[in-house]
């Protein structure tokens, strides 16, 4: 009985002892979730609530290049106030994914914004069918400031509504139109004047053209990278944050064309927000119109523009420049350089009557684009292209600036057919020559199990010795360095590309590469940069129009808006190319006094004022090179220190005419046997597409048209066209270039390198062009004095 009881009693402590446990857990199970939904609940208040995105717009309404900076604009809602900063990640031509990260928008009310940002697409295979779906590896996110988590993220797919549009063929003229002009639509664009040769022979370059509204004009001159000219039409006017834009890309090489309306008071309206700075001006009377003849002429086209009777159109005046249709007084047509750019006025509405109902409109647009191409220049560049592809493989100018870049003194690159032979020496050696060893002299054919692994350990300890002496084992440094410099509006613009190179794999924490000329403490404060990869524009190996391989465990970098890039990967024995872009103001850099008369004899002074002498350098006005040398025949001119008033009329200044000066082309006379006359021949020297002569290059980058472009150097000049001043040399500006002596740039790097840091492995060259107005003056005939004794 008692037995019974005491069961009994443990079965009713043991239930008890049961439902208390289960109540303790049931209570801490309610209590971890209250605690958590409400801290859940307090993050979700806390949290700034996610904006939405409406529109993701990349590029010109998604027209864009691989290997150029490209504009990435996100309209978005935001329902409460924080700070957002906007990123974009895309693909480097090694296949690094680069974080492009833009400036904090600040604290953005509630409401509709604009987040704005760039970025570069570094590979992209247009050897693909245009059937096939672009997959690019993009994504655009936006995150608060004070978080890591993206409240809004985008990723580029291969369908959907994520789609990203196919980017442009390289060598693609970008012409983008505000105001409908006639003239510049794609269907009038797509003719055959609009022919230039591209690499692929045959193929030939077109042109896209973009119709944009005011509101979608940049406010930021880099979101012009890519495009080839900018249309104005009617009555078009931007806010002062364009104009600023707009003068900025302008400065550094942009091209615009203006066509101003012809009702009174709406050209002068449209031109008000440019005024402070544009180099054309409009008179207070108006210009009498009764025929076309001059506009039909530069049109190239026998076509009369349809209108009979008076037309009074702006009057419109220019300093420099020149007139390309109509007279001095009465001008239709003018082009006026400001800064490495120009601005083009043309006197008449492209968008009304009578030149939009004008059957060679499409002709006059195509002669503003600079798109005229004779069919026998057009022959002669396909043949001069064949023959430089079938020995070089190179075909642009960049790429043979990227050859220069990546040979580092110090390091010998093995060609593949050394490594071939190497090859076969070792087969030879682990084959018939083990053969003869173990067979013939040992006699030991068993021998081989140990001879083998032999011969397999002394080529690897070979290869690796060898390996190491050939690449060395100094981290190395290479700068090319271009400074422009225009005197008349105080601009500067350079370019800085640096590669570098590492005997092993390892990642930079922090590299910042910026130029050191501006001079004042407020030209640093005004400047702007932004750095970098830099990519070869072409299909094979390493550049950026191949197709992206399977890309795995390749880490990911960062670039920040103050110019910095974080975690930069660097592979053993392997380079890495950036480039740094820069442009501010350039007080007091450069001044001249320079006049010319009508011969086009060029006088005056010039000065400069950058750290260093000038060497080897020229100056270009019109068809003539003025070169300062102590003979003429001497190869090297005098050394243009700095703060030096050097005189054009000056003992030892020799002129030659321009292009013979730069294809090296000599005069031969030759006489024939048994004849008084001599035969006259011209020879040039042949552009080497694989030399490695800095100097060379730098020229031809300068002045590549003026050589005659791809007709003779047999490349295109695409990725770098605005480091092309040939245009200015027409528009009545000298040029000066030369080598600068002293050091322009500066790169900081955060971490430590491998092997000691010397000069020796750190290699810069800096190429200088200054730009300068002309004063034009005209011959005036100047009276003799009197041979007559009794007229003092």
């Amino acid at each position: 009985m008692s037995d019974s009881v005491s069961s009994t009693t443990r079965a009713l402590q043991t239930d008890r002892w049961s439902q208390s446990v289960r109540s303790h857990i049931a209570s801490l199970i309610a209590g971890l979730f209250i605690l958590f939904t409400g801290a859940a609940s307090f993050a979700k208040d806390a949290r700034p609530e996610s904006p939405t995105a409406k529109q993701i717009q990349i590029g010109w309404n998604g027209a864009y290049f691989v290997g150029r900076w490209t504009p990435v604009v996100v309209d978005v809602d935001v329902a409460s106030e924080s700070p957002h900063r906007l990123h974009v990640t895309a693909p480097d031509p090694d296949g690094h994914r680069v974080t492009f990260s833009s400036y904090s928008a600040g604290k953005l009310t509630p409401g509709k914004h604009q987040l704005r940002g760039f970025c570069k697409l570094g590979q992209f295979d247009f050897a693909r069918s245009r059937s096939q779906p672009v997959d690019p590896d993009i994504e655009i996110r936006v995150e608060a400031d004070n978080s890591h988590e993206p409240v809004l993220r985008w990723k580029a797919s291969a369908n959907g509504a994520t789609q990203l549009p196919r980017p442009l063929e390289p060598g693609t003229r970008l012409v983008v139109t505000v105001g409908e002009p006639h003239g510049f639509a794609n269907s009038e664009m797509a003719t055959e004047e609009s022919t230039t040769v591209t690499p692929q022979a045959g193929k030939i370059d077109a042109v896209h053209v973009v119709a944009a509204s005011v509101g979608q004009l940049p406010v930021e001159a880099l979101a012009y990278d890519g495009v080839s000219l900018l249309v104005l039409a009617g009555q078009v006017k931007l806010s002062p944050e364009q104009s600023s834009a707009l003068r900025d890309w302008i400065a550094r090489g942009g091209r615009v064309v203006l066509s101003l309306p012809a009702e009174p008071g709406a050209a002068s309206r449209m031109l008000d927000p440019l005024n402070a700075w544009l180099p054309v001006t409009l008179a207070s009377e108006m210009n009498v119109v009764r025929e076309f003849s001059s506009l039909e002429a530069y049109a190239g086209r026998n076509l009369r523009v349809p209108f009979a009777g008076r037309l009074f159109v702006p009057r419109v005046r220019i300093e420099q420049g020149t007139v390309l249709a109509g007279g001095r007084d009465d001008a239709l047509l003018v082009r006026a350089p400001y800064g490495f750019g120009s601005v083009t006025v043309l006197a008449l509405d492209l968008s009304q009557p009578p030149l939009s109902q004008w059957a060679g409109v499409s002709s006059l647009g195509h002669h503003l684009l600079g798109d005229v191409t004779s069919s026998e220049d057009l022959g002669d560049a396909k043949m001069a292209k064949q023959a430089q592809l079938s020995s070089t493989g190179v075909t642009d100018l960049a790429t043979q600036l990227h050859a220069i870049q990546d040979t580092f003194d110090g390091v010998t690159r093995v060609s593949p057919w050394f490594v071939m032979g190497l090859l076969g020496l070792l087969l030879i050696v682990i084959g018939p020559l083990d053969y003869l060893l173990v067979h013939r002299l040992l006699r030991r054919p068993r021998a081989t199990w140990v001879t083998f692994p032999l011969w397999v350990a002394l080529a690897a300890v070979l290869a690796s010795s060898g390996a190491t002496h050939w690449n060395g084992i100094f981290f190395r440094m290479n700068r090319f360095h271009l400074i422009n410099v225009d005197a008349d509006t105080g601009t500067c613009r350079s370019r800085l590309w640096t590669n570098l190179y590492s005997p092993v794999t390892m990642s930079l924490a922090a590299i910042q590469a910026e130029p050191v000329i501006f001079s004042t403490a407020e030209d640093v404060a005004a400047r702007e940069s932004r750095v970098g990869w830099s990519g070869i524009p072409e299909a094979a190996f390493g550049g950026m129009y191949r197709e992206a391989g399977i890309e795995v465990g390749r880490s990911g970098y960062s670039q920040t808006p103050d110019s910095w890039l974080h975690d930069l990967p660097l592979v053993q024995w392997s380079s890495k190319s950036l480039l740094t872009e820069g442009a501010g103001p350039a007080t007091n850099l450069v001044e001249s006094e320079l006049t010319s008369t009508g011969s086009g004899r060029l006088t005056g002074t010039l000065t400069h004022r950058l750290k260093g002498s000038i060497e080897d350098w020229f100056l270009v006005y019109g068809n003539r090179v003025y070169r300062h040398s102590k003979n003429r025949d001497d190869t090297m001119t005098l050394p243009l220190a700095s703060g030096r008033v050097w005189r054009v009329e000056q003992p030892n200044v020799f002129q030659r005419e321009l292009r013979p000066f730069l294809t090296g082309q000599i005069t031969v006379a030759t006489r024939k046997d048994g004849s008084k006359f001599q035969d006259i021949s011209h020879r040039q020297a042949v552009y080497d597409p694989l030399s490695l002569d800095a100097n060379s290059l730098a020229r031809m980058l300068t002045f590549h048209e003026e050589a005659g472009g791809t007709k003779y150097t047999g490349l295109t000049n695409r990725l770098l066209d605005d480091e092309d001043l040939s245009h200015l040399i027409g528009l009545g500006r000298a040029i000066l270039f030369g080598r600068l002596s002293g050091s322009a740039s500066d790169v900081t790097i955060t971490g430590s390198l491998p092997g000691p840091a010397s000069s020796k492995t750190h290699r810069e060259i800096t190429f200088v062009r200054l730009v300068f107005p002309v004063t034009k003056i005209s011959d005036t005939p100047r009276q003799l004095e009197s041979l007559d004794p009794n007229k003092q």
